[in-house]
């Protein structure tokens, strides 16, 4: 929009308005004294020739600028102040040429077409330090694109696609595979030697309580004569040998019965249809749980703060990571 001064008040001007005003008095001058002196020196019709064109071209173009914008020297001269009285008219005129030389649907899918966008930010984010730059600022805009979420709506669809997701594995066969890749080499035999310790040392706590029951369990004749205790030494003895057994020798009968039994419930797994049926109730028991589903609801909420306590930390490896997102993209 034109302003124009209030009357009385005084136009700023700047150092080429006074040289501009400068030249101009300038060649009035030249023209004044060459049209003095000009029957006594013919030369000077030349000088003051070229002193009356510049006059009057600097009043031209004065007069030409001035009268787009304002009426010079505050008269209503008609055809002046163009652009304030045609604003409207000059506004709707551009923006039509805008429209529809540069925004028509074919014009633009023909220039987009011959963007290579890909290219070009790949070539941006492969100079150095750009990555890591766009990733400290997507990191420092992080909490306030976490407050600018609904919470309730992300906590919602996780929690519908989580346990969505998870309703279509197929729980038995992936129990299985795991299971398996946990007993290659027999490490599953570690589980056997943890039992047999566990075991070894519960005999050796509960000692009176065990012999106080064969007590109990022990005939009267078998008392009388103190045999419960010898019955219940020979049993705790028994019992403490046959750990030692079994945990000394890889090979015990035991330990290839444990095998055996780990290897088909493994094989069962994957093959029986029984199972199947038997871990998908499990898995969708569990999944209804309340526990379970406010657990679920509850995950944003965690992933939201560790997100905001990670984007709040100078050492930060989250700005990283997601540079190094950026590294492989481009």
């Amino acid at each position: 929009m034109v302003t124009t001064a209030a009357p009385g008040a005084s136009r700023p001007r700047r150092p080429l308005h006074h040289l501009a005003t400068g030249l101009l008095v300038a060649m009035l001058a030249v023209y004044a004294l060459a049209t003095f002196y000009a029957e006594s020196y013919a030369w000077l019709g030349f000088v003051r020739a070229f002193a009356e064109a510049a006059v009057v071209g600097a009043l031209a173009d004065w007069f030409a600028v001035v009268a787009m914008f304002r009426h010079p020297l505050g008269l209503p001269i008609p055809h002046t102040a163009i652009i304030p009285r045609n604003k409207d008219r000059i506004g709707e005129s551009l923006g039509r040429f805008v429209e529809e030389n540069f925004l028509e649907p074919e014009i633009l899918h023909a220039k987009l077409a011959d963007v290579d966008f890909a290219r070009h930010v790949a070539g941006w984010l492969e100079q150095e330090g750009r990555a890591a730059a766009l990733a400290a600022y997507v990191t420092d805009l992080l909490p306030q694109m976490l407050d600018a979420v609904e919470d309730e709506d992300v906590s919602r669809f996780i929690s519908e696609q989580l346990l969505a997701r998870v309703r279509e594995i197929d729980a038995a066969p992936l129990a299985g595979e795991l299971i398996g890749l946990l007993t290659q080499n027999r490490r599953h035999q570690e589980i056997m030697d943890a039992l047999l310790r566990s075991a070894a040392r519960l005999l050796n706590e509960y000692d009176g309580m065990i012999r106080q029951k064969i007590t109990e369990n022990t005939a009267w004749l078998f008392r009388k004569f103190a045999l419960d205790s010898v019955v219940a030494k020979t049993i705790l003895s028994a019992a403490e040998q046959q750990l030692k057994e079994v945990s000394e020798n890889p090979e015990h009968p035991w330990r290839r019965r444990f095998d055996d039994a780990v290897l088909d419930f493994v094989e069962k797994l994957k093959t029986s249809p029984e199972y199947r049926a038997r871990a998908d109730q499990l898995k969708n028991e569990l999944l209804d749980h309340p526990a379970a589903r406010s657990y679920v609801a509850g995950l944003w909420g965690e992933i939201k703060e560790a997100i905001r306590r990670d984007a709040g930390r100078s050492d930060t490896k989250l700005t990283e990571r997601i540079a190094a997102v950026f590294v492989v993209f481009s």
